[in-house]
């Protein structure tokens, strides 16, 4: 990504990752303002955190590099997992999040599980790639 200094000197290294953290910080104003109870409390606190990272490695270069690092170890670790597959790796938690879905909505109440074992699968799935990611990145720094 081009790198683009506005007119006081402020750079911007990431406009899709600026972007990004401008959306969710319109989510943290409306779910601040449409508080629901405690479990709102965690899913803003993620997505805070998420939105600080978000500006963090739009907008300093330390953190778009590092962001740009870790992009390339989990591609890289994706290609070793799963070959000509590798695409899906990023996709696979909502492919199998949407099919859980449309199992609740279709199957009669019996058969209910079935959408619970897809949402199973997709965090599997999500800490597996996390571990590979961790994995990978402990081995990169054995080698420098």
């Amino acid at each position: 990504m081009e790198e683009m200094e506005t007119k006081k000197g402020f750079k911007i290294y990431s406009w899709e990752l600026l972007l990004l953290a401008l959306m969710q910080s319109g989510g943290i104003i409306y779910g601040l303002f449409h508080y629901d109870g405690f479990h709102q409390v965690i899913i803003l606190i993620a997505i805070i955190y998420n939105t600080i990272n978000c500006y963090k490695n739009a907008l300093t270069r330390e953190g778009f590099e590092e962001q740009q690092r870790l992009s390339e170890i989990q591609k890289a670790s994706a290609h070793a997992r799963l070959g000509k597959f590798a695409f899906m790796d990023g996709r696979s938690p909502i492919v199998l999040i949407g099919l859980g879905y449309l199992t609740a909505l279709i199957l009669p109440e019996k058969l209910k599980w079935m959408a619970v074992a897809f949402l199973v699968a997709a965090i599997a799935v999500m800490i597996r790639s996390i571990g590979d990611n961790i994995q990978k990145m402990d081995e990169e720094t054995r080698l420098e």
